[in-house]
């Protein structure tokens, strides 16, 4: 199954996340490379730059290794849509090596 539905963008997408000592984080994600697994075309592997801000205005700088997986032609309210992976990322060594080989062109590493 091939998706023709693209990935979603979420740069300048904001989210809020509920502390264990029951304050606020707000994620905003700054930057993303996405790129589509070969030979599995429906899973799509993202390295987001995120800037995490505490309710205190305390902030910094992290990145979210995540894949989102294309569901098209199956049943329910999540047919044809892309969802979020829950659990542990496996990727071929070349795709992680590409993306890794991005996010230096872009200096979030070095």
């Amino acid at each position: 199954m091939n998706s023709k539905l693209p990935p979603p963008t979420h740069t300048n997408d904001e989210s809020h996340l509920k502390n264990s000592n029951g304050g606020q984080t707000t994620i905003k994600i700054l930057d993303e490379i996405i790129h589509r697994q070969r030979g599995y075309k429906n899973k799509a592997i993202y390295l987001q730059l995120m800037r995490l801000k505490n309710d205190g205005g305390k902030e910094k700088t992290e990145m979210r290794l995540c894949y989102y997986i294309n569901i098209n032609g199956r049943r329910g309210r999540k047919k044809d849509r892309w969802v979020f992976g829950r659990n542990a990322l496996i990727i071929p060594k070349s795709d992680f090596e590409m993306i890794i080989s991005e996010a230096k062109k872009r200096e979030w590493i070095t």
